[in-house]
């Protein structure tokens, strides 16, 4: 909250602050007010502006700001406002002498607003900041930094484009129709608006669907369609049937509580009114200096033990000591301001009695709002480990483990303040089975207690690196796979690919170069006289498919196949694990790996959109594909079979081509032949293709294509037409079908 001279306004802490001065991890913390004719009559030239957090009601900042009344008046009543951050300096606000033009696209595309923003100012080189309004008061500030080649024919500044990421809470909010508008936040001028139809992320039509695509989507907003509510009800149907147990194993109910004096009462009940009986509750009272501790103190209950600590040395801390006074079997978790379904406790032991290899497991969340008794949302997702890694879905209150996992990985990390949670089961996650269990017995609030975690500590991130583990010594064998690279121009990038591969252990490099530069094709050349790659020269651009059968072609018939994208980059094991797991099942067809995109990449959220863009992302589990086939009714995300892979990275062992043979050249030239080999895997073999999230491989995404794309002719040949000239046929012996033509 903002206070000018007493008046208060409301303000969304959301926008991009670029190198903020004291807090560089708060990048999208930053805000702005807009001064309307509302704000001017509480105005004087001298200011005095407080920030307030409206949360704890504690003063943040204060400053004086000097205003130049007169100038700011003429831009108010002439030009119907003023935008942007209010300033130390004088204040006086200036009008730009040249006109500012832009356009919002007419439609959304993945969720995504694409538009420009731009002063007809020739030597107007600096981005602008435009605002993005939507229904209910709803902005958001983008820079407009994207370049638009097509700007710069019509004499306008290149680098004025910008793109747009819709949240998905805000997705769920909106009507079916909506409107939004793009003004230029300096000048406050409306510059365009345009209506857009609505498009949900995703709305299951069975259950099925819901357990699968739940992977890359685990949050359902409300209102919950039909869809949805037949999903929750059969969600019903599988905890009563996980309660149908006789177990009487002792559980440990581990709470930490600071200064929660509101709150804490709710939270302890609900434990006692757990029907699983069989439990023992430590509560940890972390140094409060309310009146928590007598509230904990008047609820009699022998199965409740309370430590008192003296001082306040955090969650994890109190979490620790709580578990080595422990003695239960199974330890679980809720924290003070947050319960539990009366059930939770009966059906998460049901669990581990129907999972004797799970070391872990989690159920679903409703999410409220402060102490709304009415949910917004529903959390839940089948376990996928490359997701949690990106960003965390599972909460510590509808998680629960065993004794033996908490153990071997040492327990909480006392030395952080946040993200305690979440280094916990990511550390868990990387040694030990979780799986996820499709009941929702959890109730999440946020911010019903007025000192959370999340508002009162600094964030940091995790490096995530830390909890991917590599067996560093794959490189010691020779794991007898051939690695078939199509290759045009990206001369870089290939020899980074070429050099992971041969630090995975692959046997045997086949690079087939259509038709790239003389100076691409001479450093080829070096790398074959270096033995690094054998070498096929094409004269024209045949496209990814029939270099591919070029390549398998010339390949040790003894050898695996592995196909290979000239800009990925494999980790050390990343063959090793492929392979291994080809071998594991008969029914294996194609095995592939993640596929790893770097952070920053647009495409991240077309794929997966609850994804955090900002970290790096696995994309080979899609929505936009709609590729995930089959995932368990309990499931430990490592057996995931799909029903198709583009083949950036696709692992085939050599029995199973010679079973189908080549991909199919004739009908499917470019990206079409891998949905071909896919499913004649699947229909005419009877094979299943499987997603090994153990094996990384990084993906710079299709850097060979941008290339492609300043060739006009082949482009158009081989990635729009994706077809063979009628010389072309000829010479390969093709027929073109009439759905070809």
């Amino acid at each position: 909250m903002v206070e000018i001279n007493g008046f208060a306004i409301d303000v969304l802490c959301n926008e991009k602050r670029h190198n903020p001065k004291n807090y560089k991890t708060h990048i999208n913390n930053g805000f702005s007010v807009l001064i309307d004719k509302k704000i001017y009559v509480h105005l004087s030239t001298k200011n005095i502006v407080k920030l307030i957090d409206k949360t704890t009601k504690s003063e943040i900042a204060k400053s004086v700001i000097k205003i130049d009344l007169d100038s700011l008046k003429k831009q108010i009543f002439n030009d119907g406002g003023v935008s942007g951050e209010v300033k130390k300096e004088s204040g006086s606000v200036s009008s730009e002498k040249k006109k500012v033009i832009g356009k919002l696209n007419s439609k959304l595309n993945n969720l995504k607003i694409s538009g420009w923003l731009a002063s007809t100012d020739a030597d107007a080189k600096e981005s602008r900041n435009a605002l993005l309004k939507f229904p209910n008061g709803i902005s958001f500030t983008v820079k407009t930094n994207k370049f638009r080649k097509d700007l710069v024919s019509k004499g306008i500044n290149g680098n004025s484009g910008f793109v747009f990421d819709i949240p998905l809470e805000l997705i769920a909010q909106l009507p079916e129709t909506f409107e939004v508008s793009l003004w230029d936040k300096k000048l406050n001028k409306l510059i365009d608006k345009v209506k857009y139809s609505n498009q949900p992320v995703f709305t299951p039509r069975n259950f099925d669907e819901y357990l699968k695509y739940s992977m890359v989507m685990p949050i359902a907003y409300a209102p919950f369609s039909e869809n949805y509510k037949r999903c929750f009800a059969f969600m019903e149907n599988v905890a009563s049937r996980l309660a149908n147990h006789n177990s009487s194993t002792l559980v440990s109910v581990i709470m930490p509580v600071y200064n929660r004096e509101k709150v804490v009462k709710e939270s302890i009940l609900s434990v006692l009114a757990q029907s699983y009986q069989n439990f023992e509750l430590i509560i940890v009272d972390d140094g409060s200096t309310d009146n928590t501790v007598s509230i904990i103190e008047s609820i009699k209950d022998p199965r409740i033990i309370l430590l008192k600590s003296k001082e306040n040395r955090g969650c994890s801390h109190a979490r620790n000591l709580a578990v080595s006074k422990s003695k239960g079997s199974y330890i679980f978790y809720l924290d003070s301001d947050n319960t539990w379904d009366n059930r939770y406790l009966k059906v998460m032991v049901g669990a581990f009695e129907a999972l004797p290899k799970a070391s872990a497991v989690y159920c679903g969340q409703y999410l409220f709002k402060q102490n709304s008794d009415k949910c917004y949302a529903v959390r839940f997702a089948s376990f996928n480990k490359s997701l949690l890694e990106n960003r965390n879905y599972i909460d510590i209150n509808c998680f629960g483990h065993t004794r033996k996992s908490y153990d071997a990985i040492g327990g909480f990390d006392a030395s952080l303040r946040r993200l305690v949670d979440y280094d916990f089961i990511l550390r868990l996650s990387v040694s030990f089975d979780i799986y996820s269990i499709p009941v929702i017995l959890s109730n999440y609030f946020f911010n019903k207690a007025e000192n959370t975690i999340t508002d009162t500590e600094v964030f940091n991130p995790l490096k995530i690196e830390n909890y991917i583990q590599h067996d560093q010594n794959s490189k010691s064998e020779n794991l007898n796979v051939s690695a078939i690279i199509p290759n045009h121009e990206t001369i870089d990038d290939l020899e980074e690919c070429i050099s992971s591969l041969i630090s995975a252990g692959c046997s045997e490099i086949i690079v087939v170069d259509n038709n790239s530069s003389p100076e691409c094709v001479q450093r080829l050349e070096i790398l074959k006289k270096e033995n690094r790659i054998k070498l096929i020269k094409n004269t024209c651009n045949y496209g990814f498919t029939y270099a591919v059968n070029q390549g398998i072609h010339v390949a040790n018939p003894e050898n695996d196949i592995l196909l290979v994208n000239n800009d990925s980059v494999y980790t050390s094991d990343a063959i090793k694990r492929m392979k291994a797991f080809a071998y594991s099942l008969d029914d294996v067809g194609l095995v592939v790996p993640r596929q790893v995109l770097y952070e920053d990449n647009g495409s991240i959220s077309i794929h997966v959109p609850y994804a955090n863009k900002k970290n790096k992302c696995d994309v080979n589990l899609s929505i936009k594909h709609f590729n995930i086939e089959h995932v368990p009714l309990f499931s430990n995300g490592k057996c995931i079979e799909l029903s198709f892979a583009p083949f950036f990275s696709v692992y085939i062992r050599r029995d199973v081509y010679r079973l189908a043979g080549d991909l199919d050249s004739q009908h499917g030239r470019h990206y079409r032949s891998d949905r071909i080999y896919c499913d004649y895997i699947r229909h005419l073999l009877g094979l299943k293709i499987y997603y090994v999230v153990d094996a990384v491989v990084y993906h710079k995404l299709q850097k060979s294509t941008a290339v492609l794309k300043d060739n006009k002719a082949d482009y158009e040949k081989i990635f729009v037409n994706n077809s063979w000239s009628e010389q072309e046929c000829l010479q390969n012996g093709f027929v073109q079908k009439n759905w070809e033509k």
